[in-house]
C-alpha cells in the first residue's frame, strides 16, 4: 500500500526503480498494488482484491504479505488489526500504528 500523495504505480516504477517487480518476478510472486487514496481512515479492500484474484490464479491465501509505505503503513496495520490470520506476513514502513 503506498503513502500519501502517491499512487499504486510507486511500487511498479519509483521505490527502488522498479527493482520490486524484478525480485517478485525472479522469485515466482504475484505482486499486487492497489490505489489507496487519501484515506487516513481505512484501508483499501485488500482481502476482497486477494478473493478475486484467487479465482484467476492459483494463489496460496496463506502466503499472502501485505506491505505499506508511511500513509500505506498505517493501513497495513490497521489491516492486520481487523483480519487476524489473513495475512502471513506484513510490513509497516515509514509509519504505522498501535500494533
Amino acid at each position: 500500500l503506498h503513502g500519501a500523495g502517491g499512487s499504486e504505480n510507486l511500487f511498479f516504477d519509483g521505490y527502488g526503480a522498479g527493482r520490486i517487480v524484478a525480485e517478485c518476478q525472479t522469485r515466482g510472486w504475484v505482486l499486487v498494488a492497489t490505489r489507496s487514496g487519501l484515506s487516513f481512515g481505512g484501508a483499501p479492500p485488500v482481502g476482497a482484491v486477494l478473493d478475486q484474484l484467487g479465482k484467476r490464479y492459483p494463489l496460496d491465501p496463506k502466503r499472502a504479505f501485505v506491505v505499506g509505505h508511511s500513509m500505506g503503513a498505517m493501513q497495513t496495520v490497521e489491516l492486520a488489526q481487523k483480519h487476524p490470520g489473513r495475512f502471513e506476513a506484513v510490513a509497516a514502513l515509514g509509519g504505522g500504528g498501535v500494533v
